[in-house]
């Protein structure tokens, strides 16, 4: 595992701040599978994911991949949503990324303003 992740829990979100790199597409799973375990193991279906210190080296295939899987299908199907707090530099895959899961119907929206994520989660 080359990122780590820290847990916080607030109000009715959780707050998973990760930082380092993932690298491939199994590491992406494994993120996806932890965010799902936090999820169930705080009770909440909302995830404020703080990842402007994460390098993602994932591409257009890993999203899709992620999107057909199991845990985005069981996600989406619970109510998940998720604010994903991201650099500029970062918006074009993680543009990507929002577009693909949102068509499968997960609640999914990337911000560069932490406010902003918030409020959207919150909401």
């Amino acid at each position: 595992m080359s990122y780590t992740a820290t847990i916080q829990y607030f109000d009715n979100y959780i707050r998973v701040t990760t930082s380092g790199s993932i690298d491939s597409i199994e590491e992406l799973f494994e993120y996806a599978a932890l965010l799902a375990q936090k999820g169930e193991e705080y009770a909440t279906t909302r995830a404020l994911l703080d990842e402007r210190t994460l390098v993602n080296r994932t591409d257009v295939m890993d999203a899709y991949t992620l999107s057909e899987s199991n845990i985005t299908a069981e996600s989406a199907m619970k109510g998940v949503r998720i604010a994903s707090l991201i650099t500029p530099e970062s918006m074009e895959l993680g543009t990507v990324f929002e577009t693909i899961l949102r068509n499968r119907s997960l609640n999914f929206k990337i911000f560069t303003d932490e406010k902003k994520a918030i409020a959207w989660l919150t909401a």
